[in-house]
């Protein structure tokens, strides 16, 4: 896919990599911008780049809210350094962290302690955060102490709080090292902190615009081919959204550019696209947008037994450019794939009415009870989908196995007691039931913000009604 109309914030990005490896000083970069904007798109290319001159990049990405808990990203780079698999046991998974460490320098035993936290082990347990956050910055220091590292952290408006903590902790506070701290956001992470960035002596915020409307005409162009009235449409409708330029594209090659009306929201489009897709392949959409924006085949294939070469149809909707399978899984083992974009696993988990959700959740929870490990960060993910499978006891049974990982304390004790009540609420718990309150506190410290559970609590009354 062309990388047109970038050329000036490309070239910033890649300005500041280079200031900050000949310096061996950090810099934290910051690139806000609307869903479909280019912002994954301009931190690939940095990547490459990155790669091409002998510098190593990591990519770890953030989790809607309700789906995640704290540290989440730190813990996907500690991951992806030692060979941590989710579906390691937990004493594999310390032999992993340990070898790792030994590799990085970092052998004092209680940093390995404070850095077992990031393995998500049940025994692991932090302390202090001034102590974690220290660990972690001595990770990082040792991580680039040989070349020059790029850490792309994706999505960081979903961010549980510790972890845009830790980040800027570690923007401003880590010593002669060659790196970069690159942050995807859409705008609303400025609603959530209006002072991002300030303070640091080496941070650089950016908003990325709409193309401009010769680069979208010169893109819709590419996609296109020989046909210009076509691009001409594409680019008068798409008001500069790279996304929205690319669906509308396929969308139209689809038909031969035989339809009258285009859609007018990416969203829109999107939802088209899918609804064009052979029944197969759009059902296999669904269920992964179930799943999550990263889904793996397993899973898949316990959601639909007989129906189909699932390969195939997989395979499909990769070329298709819905869907792309990662180069490493984090399930050893089994095929690791993400939507090329959030919005297009959005759209889709929206489509599915809401007792189809709840019945592919419930199927998702039973394959992952079966087929993985016990480990904090799968019980975190058990409890999601028991609680959106609509079983909220099974919910606090599973969330209870992954409570003492050391990431509850972060947040202030009064927040915690005002979300503990507003999920009894949600819930139908009452103040005196221990179960209810046990529930609350979980969903508290595993970072349920006060809007999306004001939302959750719209579609659990919604549910209550009836699928209407």
């Amino acid at each position: 896919m062309p990388f047109v109309g970038r050329d000036g914030e490309s070239g910033l990005v890649r300005d500041i990599w280079s200031r900050a490896v000949a310096e061996r000083r950090p810099h934290l970069v910051t690139i806000l911008g609307e869903a479909g904007i280019g912002k994954t798109r301009l931190a690939e290319e940095l990547s490459f780049d990155v790669k091409e001159t002998g510098g190593q990049a990591f990519h770890v990405r953030e989790l809607p809210y309700e789906q995640s808990s704290g540290y989440e990203t730190f813990v996907q780079l500690v991951h992806e350094v030692a060979g941590i698999f989710g579906s390691d046991p937990n004493p594999v998974a310390m032999e992993k962290l340990g070898a790792s460490l030994d590799h990085l320098g970092l052998v004092d035993p209680a940093l390995v302690q404070l850095l077992s936290v990031f393995a998500r082990t049940p025994e692991a347990v932090a302390d202090d955060r001034r102590s974690l956050f220290e660990a972690a910055r001595r990770y990082v220091e040792a991580l680039a102490s040989e070349t020059g590292t790029l850490i792309v952290f994706e999505d960081i408006h979903w961010a549980h709080p510790s972890t845009l903590d830790l980040i800027t902790s570690l923007a401003g506070r880590a010593r002669d090292a060659p790196i970069v701290f690159l942050a995807l956001a859409r705008p609303e992470l400025l609603d959530l902190r209006p002072a991002w960035g300030g303070g640091l002596s080496s941070s650089t915020t950016m908003r990325l615009e709409p193309l401009p409307a010769a680069s979208a005409h010169w893109l819709a162009a590419g996609l296109v081919g020989e046909e210009p009235e076509i691009a001409q449409r594409i680019e008068l409708a798409a008001s500069g959204n790279p996304l929205f330029i690319e669906e509308m594209a396929a969308w139209m090659l689809e038909r031969d550019g035989t339809d009258d009306e285009l859609p007018t929201t990416v969203r829109a489009m999107i939802a088209a696209r899918l609804d064009a897709l052979p029944r197969e392949e759009r059902d296999v959409v669904f269920d992964a947008s179930v799943v999550g924006k990263v889904f793996w085949a397993g899973p898949l294939a316990s959601l639909r037994p007989g129906e189909g070469d699932l390969d195939e149809i997989l395979g499909s909707l990769e070329r298709r450019d819905l869907i792309r399978m990662e180069r490493a899984s984090a399930v050893e083992g089994d095929r690791e794939y993400t939507f090329r974009h959030m919005l297009i696993r959005d759209v889709a988990y929206a489509t599915i009415p809401r007792r189809a959700r709840r019945e592919r959740h419930e199927a998702v929870a039973r394959y992952v009870e079966e087929a993985a490990p016990d480990t904090a960060a799968v019980a975190a993910i058990l409890a999601y989908h028991w609680r959106e499978a609509g079983d909220p006891e099974r919910a606090v049974s599973a969330s209870s196995q992954g409570r003492d990982d050391g990431r509850g304390e972060d947040q202030p004790a009064t927040d915690r007691r005002r979300g503990r009540d507003r999920l009894l609420e949600e819930h139908g718990g009452e103040q005196g039931n221990a179960e209810g309150l046990e529930y609350a506190d979980d969903r508290v410290a595993h970072g349920a913000d006060e809007l999306q559970a004001r939302d959750h609590a719209d579609e659990c009354t919604s549910a209550s009604l009836g699928d209407r």
